[in-house]
């Protein structure tokens, strides 16, 4: 699966709830109205890949943050699938949708009018979102929701957010006007308890554990790699708080530090 093909659909059964797109090797991302027509307590979902020949897969919705409109769905089977690099943007940039709600939909696409911006959602929560000018006007964009928002510039493409919300027209409210609203990626991180340092830790690195002999090398490796990782984790999260980094760059390197050491065994 190439990087350009991480974007999802999600269903259950027959029923087709809305597009998401990988996150993580481990985690999908999607918009939490897309799931509305299942049941809350219903967690199992199937995921497919229509931009790549991959089968689709077994998912389980693990988190919804109602506040934000947003939903995590863990994979509940590892694949070999490529994970977009998350980005900033600024006003002025031009943005592409890669995701379709069907093949004879078009692209969604424009210009990046404002790059965080405080929005309140229909919920009247507020989250830090990107204000997108879109070159298409048909009036209605439901069905987008859930998909990534890449930028587009001259070294390639990026993830900066999820669609979310399209304004309606003023002056015809039946229609939605030119204007949509996506949640910038580091907002969307910062709400689920997944992807909080202190559960890396648990995850990579479990307080409780039985005593065990002294372990071999492979082992004492993996036992370093851990210690490695626990202080570099730290750092970042101290880096995020006194304002060193951006949000965004301090998530994707926070899930890099974890993917690296679950997956390479110590590598980090």
């Amino acid at each position: 699966m190439t990087a350009n093909e991480y974007w999802v659909e999600i269903w259950q059964g027959d029923l087709r709830l809305g597009g998401g797109f990988v996150l993580t090797k481990r985690y999908v991302l999607t918009a939490l109205h897309c799931l509305r027509k299942i049941a809350a307590s219903d967690d199992a979902v199937d995921i497919t890949f229509p931009g790549a020949s991959s089968r689709g897969v077994r998912g389980r919705v693990c988190e919804r943050a109602e506040e934000a409109d947003l939903a995590l769905v863990e994979l509940l089977e590892r694949l070999p699938l490529a994970v977009p690099s998350p980005d900033r943007c600024k006003a002025g940039e031009k943005w592409h949708g890669p995701y379709r709600p069907h093949p004879s939909d078009p692209y969604l696409g424009g210009t990046v009018a404002c790059e965080s911006v405080k929005y309140q959602c229909e919920n009247g929560s507020f989250i830090e979102a990107l204000q997108l000018s879109l070159r298409e006007d048909f009036g209605d964009y439901s069905g987008y929701s859930g998909g990534p928002v890449e930028r587009v510039a001259e070294n390639g493409q990026a993830l900066i957010g999820i669609l979310l919300e399209q304004y309606p027209d003023r002056q015809q409210t039946e229609r939605a006007s030119s204007t949509l609203f996506a949640a910038t990626i580091a907002e969307a991180v910062r709400r689920f308890d997944s992807f909080d340092v202190s559960h890396l830790l648990d995850v990579l690195h479990p307080t409780e554990h039985r005593p065990t002999p002294a372990p071999p090398p492979a082992m004492a490796d993996l036992e370093a790699g851990i210690v490695k990782a626990h202080r570099l984790l730290q750092a970042l999260h101290e880096w995020g708080a006194d304002g060193l980094m951006s949000p965004t760059d301090i998530t994707a390197l926070k899930l890099r530090v974890a993917e690296d050491l679950i997956g390479g065994g110590g590598s980090t």
